[in-house]
């Protein structure tokens, strides 16, 4: 074998040992920590985080609720016009 492969063997070994040693608590890592338990503080930001939430979900749906209806009333317009714009031809037809 060559150095260039016995020098890669060696830090791919030194690699997996790092990571070995991560993965045992040894290295301090970010999934580590949220293993602690949470303090009412915490627990209270929480709530108070999705309580803001729903808020803002429930505003959202009403004024989407509230553009749908004016939407619907547009549309019932529209087809009041329509109808009538139908029934002038129709007159007109009639006449000829």
């Amino acid at each position: 074998m060559s150095r260039r492969v016995v020098l890669a063997f060696a830090l791919g070994v030194a690699t997996a040992a790092a990571g070995s040693a991560a993965w045992e608590r040894l290295l301090v890592g970010t999934a580590h920590a949220q293993n602690e338990q949470m303090t009412g503080r915490q627990n209270y930001l929480l709530v108070l985080a999705i309580g803001n939430a729903l808020s803002s979900l429930a505003v959202d749906s009403e004024r989407t609720a509230s553009g749908l209806n004016d939407v619907s009333d547009r549309v019932k317009a529209l087809e009041t016009r329509l109808r009538r714009a139908e029934k002038r031809v129709e007159e007109l037809e009639r006449m000829r």
